[in-house]
């Protein structure tokens, strides 16, 4: 993301009432995110390069939880 990092942008949204509950899929090629995912605030993380079916499959698996 040009002005922020995930890591940033997922503190951000936590400080905004209203999209506080957004959920949010991480997507890094970054091993040490997929390490410690259970500490970021996201519903899922996945690993670089993203099959297009995993993601679509995770968006869908979260969006009905969400609902």
């Amino acid at each position: 993301m040009p002005r922020m990092d995930g890591g940033r942008f997922l503190d951000e949204k936590g400080k905004i009432a209203r999209i506080q509950e957004i959920p949010v899929i991480v997507l890094t090629a970054d091993t040490r995110a997929l390490a410690r995912a259970n500490q970021i605030p996201a519903k899922r993380c996945l690993a670089k390069p993203v099959d297009v079916d995993v993601l679509l499959d995770t968006i869908s698996s979260v969006s009905a939880v969400s609902d």
